[in-house]
């Protein structure tokens, strides 16, 4: 094991706050990103992705911390297991077992979505073309609600599209200037946006994780699972030639409106009865802005650990989805 003095770069000057749950916040917005992933959202730009995917991209992966007291130790991720047992989520570190706490009803949709090796999980597209309708249902899509929703199959039960919509509208803020200057730049001296047949309706914004950092924490004291890092929101606009350009950057807020994930069991459920008429928007508004931060933890430590030991993580989805 490596010891990390303070980490590394961003993460020098961050003094990390732990809820009474999984998500961690941190006091430096700064921390939150990481330009030299700009090729990742450059990737889905230059694919067309933004203009038919213009929601929830899970894209991004996480390093693994073992905090044992002021100590932190950078793992070997292959050292690490998923495990799912009486319905929960454990990482297995060298015999110990520490609890990942999650929505339950998200771990089977979301380990059948990483599977797949899926990355857009709900849109509301720009391009209303055939051909975007076509490359839309090809990724897994099925069109849903009143809104011109798109949400990815794996997520079509219990209340997961109402938790989808509110994470593309969750809320966000401002980076410091020079970071956003530098992600933007980074990103748009990457893409060339031109794609043949689509032609976005409108501007929009793309919510991805792809250039967010993201560590997840081992806690020895507790053997608990906590994760720290945020999705960043990049506004564009189509250009006269077609092209796209990025023009904001901002961050998930940190601001999480409660200390404990919502429980599904509490929802109302009279707002969430059909899908292909019910108001996305007035039923999302039961979820707070933890339940759509922790929700992009948990893809992203899903797609790291499937990259890491995919029969581990077969193993793991067969289980959760007993």
């Amino acid at each position: 094991m490596k010891y990390l003095p303070f980490f590394t770069y961003l993460f020098m000057f961050c003094i990390f706050a732990s809820l009474a749950n999984a998500v961690r916040t941190t006091t430096t917005i700064s921390a939150v990103a990481n330009p030299q992933s700009a090729h990742k959202v450059a990737r889905i730009i230059n694919s067309g992705e933004h203009r038919i995917g213009g929601g929830v991209f899970f894209d991004g992966t996480t390093t693994f911390v073992l905090e044992d007291g002021d100590s932190k130790f950078r793992l070997n991720s292959r050292e690490l297991q998923l495990e799912y047992s009486s319905g929960s989520v454990f990482l297995l570190y060298k015999g110990v077992r520490y609890n990942y706490d999650m929505h339950a009803e998200l771990v089977c949709p979301l380990s059948k979505f990483t599977l797949r090796e899926a990355n857009l999980a709900y849109s509301i597209p720009s391009d209303r073309s055939d051909l975007g309708t076509e490359l839309l249902s090809n990724m897994g899509l099925v069109p849903v609600g009143r809104t011109g929703s798109w949400i990815a199959r794996e997520f079509l039960e219990n209340e997961l599209p109402f938790l989808l919509f509110g994470m593309d509208f969750a809320e966000v803020t401002p980076l410091p200037d020079h970071l956003e200057l530098q992600i933007r730049n980074e990103v748009n001296k990457l893409t060339d946006g031109v794609i043949g047949g689509l032609t976005a309706e409108w501007d929009s914004y793309v919510n991805t994780d792809s250039m967010s950092n993201i560590t997840t924490y081992l806690v020895r004291s507790s053997t608990e699972v906590e994760i720290a890092g945020v999705p960043l929101r990049f506004y564009w606009r189509q250009l006269s030639d077609q092209k796209t350009q990025v023009v904001r950057v901002e961050a998930y807020s940190q601001k999480l409106g409660s200390t404990k994930l919502t429980e599904f069991s509490s929802l109302d459920k009279t707002l969430m009865q059909d899908l292909s008429t019910v108001n996305l928007l007035v039923a999302s508004t039961q979820f707070n802005q933890i339940d759509y931060v922790s929700a992009y933890q948990s893809a992203a430590l899903f797609k790291t650990l499937h990259a890491l030991d995919s029969s581990n993580f077969l193993e793991f989805s067969v289980d959760a989805c007993q």
